[in-house]
């Protein structure tokens, strides 16, 4: 398994922890569970949860930005801006 699909493997366990609990409730204990990997792969990614949370929110900055530069005009990228809201709105 390479380093971005451990990274992404820690993200998904994490976004599924924090559908079943709040994520001042997650630890690193749960996501490492979650996974089956062990405690020091997940810091050797990650200094903690925060700086996971950081990498997924730029992840998916990036994807937005990557998806809208291929849309041409402004109502495609009104209604692409408001599909992304109402589909990633937990």
């Amino acid at each position: 398994m390479n380093a971005l699909s451990t990274m992404l493997l820690i993200s998904d366990a994490f976004v599924e922890l924090c559908d079943e609990m709040p994520l001042r409730k997650v630890s690193i204990s749960d996501i490492v569970e979650r996974t089956g990997k062990n405690r020091k792969t997940f810091y050797y990614h990650f200094p903690d949860i925060y700086s996971l949370l950081k990498w997924m929110l730029e992840q998916e900055a990036v994807e937005v930005v990557r998806q809208f530069d291929l849309l041409i005009d402004y109502q495609d990228a009104i209604l692409f801006v408001i599909n992304y809201v109402e589909d990633n709105a937990h």
